[in-house]
């Protein structure tokens, strides 16, 4: 699956893509179109990408994609600061409301 840079950066994509459309498309369907929520969601796929590729980045054989202990700490890491990034964007556009 992995085996071509090519094919990584097409997973990686993919993945992105996916996660992105499934948290963002019901958050805006939710707040109705507004200008703040198409924004957010736009900028959404900025700190998803940045978990996605971390992870690549930190899990020695992704090709494998073992599923021991460090592997989920290093994901769990990953989503936990894509978490951090994206609260910090929607507390810095409440301010500005």
């Amino acid at each position: 699956m992995y085996r071509t840079p090519q094919a990584r950066w097409l997973v990686l994509t993919y993945s992105v893509l996916l996660a992105w459309a499934c948290m963002f498309a019901p958050y805006v369907l939710l707040l109705h179109f507004t200008r703040a929520a198409l924004l957010m969601t736009a900028l959404g796929i900025i700190p998803i990408a940045l978990a996605a590729l971390g992870f690549m980045r930190l899990q020695p054989q992704v090709e494998d994609c073992p599923r021991d202990m460090p592997r989920w700490w290093r994901q769990a890491a990953s989503a936990m600061l894509a978490a951090v990034v994206g609260m910090m964007a929607v507390f810095w556009q409440a301010t500005r409301v």
